[in-house]
Parts: C-alpha cells; structure tokens; sequence
C-alpha cells in the first residue's frame, strides 16, 4: 500500500504514524528542512550592523528588530537599539546649530529694532514732553507780560489819577477846615489799613417793572478797582453807576443806558458785560451805586459780580506823595487866583473911590458963583458917569 503524495514512505506493510518515518520532501516538514530553519533563526537573531533600516523579508530583517523562529520562544517586549551613522549624525549636528546660530541671530536682530523702537518711542515722547515745556514756558510768559502789562497799566493809571489831583472847590477848597482837604491826601490810616478784596455778587435777582435796584459799594481807598460784571437773563434793562462823596456831591460815573451785552448769539440768549472803574483820589471816601433799572418789561432777571480791589500799602504811600504834591500845587494855583481876584477887587474898590471922589467934587462946585459967571477960572464941567 502506498502512503499519501508527496510524503516518502515504504511499502512494508507494518507502516508506522511516526513523523520519523515520513521522508521529506519539497514541501513537507522533514528534519532537513527544520535544521535549515533553526541555523536560519540563530542568523536572525543575532544583531546586524543594518539594524534599523529596511529589511529584506525573506532574510528576517526588519526595522523593528528581529523576531525569533521554531524552537525559540517569542519575546513579548524587546529594547529597541538604534544604531546611528556618524556622518548622518554630524550633518544632523550641523543643522542643529545652524538653525541654533539662526535662531540666535533672529533674536538679536529683533532685539535690535525693538530696542530701535524703545529708543524711537522715548526720543518723540521727550520731543513731544520738550515742546509741551516750551509751549506752557510761552504761555506762562505771555500770561506774565500780560499780567504785567496790566499792574503797569493800573499802576499807570493810578499815578496819573494822583498827579492830576486837583481838590474840589465846593467841598475842600471852599472849606472853612482843612481837614477835609488832608483826608483827601492821606487816604485811609495806615494802621487800620489791611487791604482786603470785596465781592459783591447777585444771582438772577427780579427786577420788576417799574421799580429799580440799587446795590450800593463802599469805597475808602483812593486807586480802588472795582471789577463788574453783569449779565442779562430775559428782557433788556438800565444800567447806570453814580459815586455819592462824603464831603458831599454825586458824581455821574456811568450815565443811565438801556443794557447792551457784547457776547450776545441771539435776542433771548444770555448777554454779559464786563468793565473796570479806577476810583481816583478827587473821589473818595465814597458810595459807588449800582442802579438797575426796568422800564422795558413786567418783570427781568439781573446777574451780576462787582469785584472791589484796594491798592497795596506801598501804592497808598507812594499815591499819599504824589497827591501831596499835586495838592500843594492846587493850592498854590488857587492861592494865585485869590490874589488875581484880590488885586482885581482892589482895582475895582480904587475905580470905584476915584469915582465918589468926582462926584463929590460935582457937587461941591455946583454952587460957586464964581463957576455960574463963566469966568476964566470956570472948571470944566465934569461928564456924567454911570455906578
């Protein structure tokens, strides 16, 4: 009986299952064949220099290392062993610290223009903090010579006001006393002089029709400023300013006038007016009157801000010596003119005594018979002359 194809066997009847009495053949399992495979899984399993790399399938090379065959156990978890080329690992270096050395330099290239920038940045802001400086320099240097300009201006004024004090004659001049006259010149005493500001103030006050409002000002100090301002709510009114002195008389400061704003958009739209009034020494001791006056409306709203600023103690001093002297030459002014008119009353008394006197010598005459004969020795008769 013959065995299985492709197995070699005998034809002895007494065949055994053993797999010891198959012979090999091409494509069975014989002890050739397994020998062959075992020396093959040895080679496998041995470390290779291509370890890593592609492996060929039918030699057992694998990137994922070696696996072995046949009588050798399989391994669950095997260390992979990377086995690098030197000079894939110095070209692998050199890129490394190429793009290190890149890197490097983009950082301090960009180091370089942000610091650029900083630098940029803080030069405009202290350009820009320069010219603020120089701008606020400019304006605090206008707003000085400005402030200057105007205390010369008041100062100005002031020194004129003293220097063309002239004393009025109905009050001081014509005065019995002097003392009307040296209060005049003094001022206010430097003792109890301590040179406060005042302000006045009112705010929409009513102001009916008909009927007036008076907001009265004392002023002691000559070369006062009073500052007003004044301001329109509703409907037009009058304005006018008096100074009541104390020696007696009122002077017109401002005459009584209808209300006309400077700052005025439109007719029912606020409307304000800011002045100065300089109160010379001819003026005070005094009450400066604020009278608002209605006749244009049943009733308005009036606003206003009166600001009264004394002079310093060194203005008063120094205005005391120039009125001083301005009154002296007032008074010597005035003393010439009294002798002008004393000389001129003497004149006139010694006219009028010449006068009596040929009249007397008239009448005396009229009864001479000497005279009535018309003899050589009759005077002329004298012409009639009117007192």
């Amino acid at each position: 009986r013959s065995g299985p194809p492709g197995l070699g066997g005998s034809n002895s009847p007494t065949q055994s299952n053993s797999s010891s009495s198959y012979k090999p053949s091409s494509g069975g399992f014989g002890i050739d064949e397994l020998k062959r495979r075992v020396e093959d899984d040895k080679a496998r399993s041995q470390p290779s220099p291509f370890s890593g790399s592609p492996g060929n399938a039918k030699s057992g090379f694998s990137p994922f290392g070696s696996f072995g065959f046949g009588a050798q156990t399989q391994r669950g978890q095997q260390d992979i062993e990377l086995n690098t080329n030197p000079e894939i690992e110095r070209q692998r270096a050199e890129e490394r610290a190429r793009r290190l050395e890149q890197a490097r330099m983009e950082g301090i290239e960009e180091a370089r223009r942000e610091e650029q920038q900083r630098r940029a940045a803080e030069q405009a802001r202290l350009e820009e903090a320069r010219r603020q400086a120089e701008a606020q320099t400019r304006m605090n240097e206008a707003s000085r010579m400005s402030a200057e300009n105007r205390n010369q201006a008041l100062n100005k004024a002031i020194a004129d006001s003293d220097d063309n004090y002239v004393p009025p004659d109905e009050t001081v001049l014509d005065s019995l006393s002097p003392e009307a006259f040296l209060e005049q010149v003094d001022g206010p005493s430097m003792y109890r002089y301590e040179a406060k500001e005042a302000t006045y103030t009112g705010r929409s006050v009513k102001v009916y029709g008909e009927s007036s409002l008076d907001v009265p000002i004392r002023i002691t100090a000559p070369g006062s400023v009073v500052e007003y301002t004044v301001e329109k709510r509703s409907y037009d009114f009058g304005l006018g300013i008096t100074a009541k002195l104390d020696q007696g008389g009122i002077t017109v400061v401002k005459d009584m006038a209808p209300f006309d704003g400077s700052t005025a958009i439109s007719e029912r739209q606020q409307k304000t007016m800011s002045d100065q009034i300089l109160v010379g020494a001819g003026s005070v001791p005094c009450t400066l009157n604020f009278k608002f006056e209605n006749k244009f409306s049943w009733i308005c709203e009036v606003s206003y801000r009166i600001r009264v600023i004394p002079p310093s103690k060194d203005v008063l001093l120094s205005g005391r010596r120039r009125r001083a002297k301005a009154g002296l030459r007032a008074l010597d002014k005035d003393i010439q003119l009294s002798k002008q008119q004393l000389d001129q009353l003497y004149n006139n008394r010694r006219s009028l005594e010449r006068e009596v006197e040929d009249m007397r010598r008239q009448l005396n005459g009229s009864g001479d018979p000497s005279n009535m004969n018309g003899g050589s020795n009759a005077q002329e008769q004298p012409r009639f002359m009117p007192f």
